[in-house]
């Protein structure tokens, strides 16, 4: 099951989340605005807006816009395109546009920073710590796990159970052989290891090893090229261990890759290098 929002963040102390809060769902369109304490003290305004979207087309003048493309227009970038104009009201404060696309169990993140009305420090290619650059980029160091990018934080049951924390990530490339050939030759291969694979599309193969011990997606964009990545929430040895195994069936496949397995502060836990087989 998929996981997207858009949102604006931004960091305050507790005598002015009040304003901040009524600000934002005054001025960004259709909103959930909720108070967080968890990593920093802040308001997340955040538009579900496959949920807007579903809604709209189940009743259309529920939203008041008459026409349809100033409807989506706004439901899919009005939170990024009404954030400058608010941040104007309260220049101190630097806000974080995130975009949050979550597809089994594996997350990337896009967006900017806006401060007084101006837009800063932007990260444009969704990646998997593109939220961690983000929130550095406004002044806050914070780990993968970011507790409002969960369903939980919005059920109003963050303080309650939920998955094992996230103890390394994994990212890479893979620069042969084309997309295509992996999403038909891989998945095949996985289900024989292991691994389950929920999605095996055009543009993403996304496989977990266990009981969501490892998750992993390989990716191809718009240009061809081909990425990998992820995260475990076992113990690093046995992310090593699943990644060993994978390494050997991406050789199968004839790939020729690069991989890193790191911790939740960057530091580089293993790598792994095959290079193009000879022909």
């Amino acid at each position: 099951m998929g996981f997207t929002l858009r949102c604006a963040i931004v960091a305050c102390d507790d005598a002015e989340q009040g304003a901040l809060a009524s600000a934002m769902r005054e001025t960004l369109p259709f909103v959930d605005v909720r108070h967080m304490d968890d990593p920093f003290t802040g308001v997340i305004a955040a538009c579900f807006y496959q949920d807007v979207f579903e809604r709209y087309e189940a009743a259309p003048d529920h939203l008041g816009i008459a026409d349809e493309d100033t409807a989506y227009d706004q439901i899919l970038y009005g939170v990024e395109g009404a954030l400058p104009a608010l941040s104007t009201r309260f220049p101190r404060h630097r806000f974080g546009y995130i975009d949050v696309d979550c597809f089994g169990g594996v997350c990337r993140y896009s967006g900017h920073v806006v401060h007084a009305g101006v837009v800063g420090v932007r990260v444009d290619r969704s990646e998997q710590d593109g939220h961690q650059q983000i929130l550095q980029a406004m002044g806050h160091e914070v780990g993968w796990a970011f507790t409002p990018f969960t369903r939980e934080f919005w059920r109003g049951e963050a303080s309650g159970p939920h998955r094992r924390p996230i103890s390394c990530t994994a990212r890479g490339t893979i620069t042969h052989p084309p997309f295509a050939e992996l999403a038909q030759r891989l998945p095949m291969l996985l289900h024989v290891a292991g691994w389950t694979v929920p999605i095996a599309g055009d543009t993403a193969i996304i496989f977990v090893r266990g009981a969501d011990d490892v998750a992993l997606s390989i990716n191809v964009d718009g240009a061809g090229a081909v990425t990998i990545g992820g995260r475990a929430h076992c113990a690093p040895p046995e992310a090593i261990d699943a990644l060993d195994d994978l390494l050997d069936l991406l050789g199968i496949v004839g790939a020729a890759c690069e991989i890193q397995l790191v911790d939740l502060g960057g530091t580089p836990i293993r790598a792994w290098v095959r290079p193009s087989p000879l022909r």
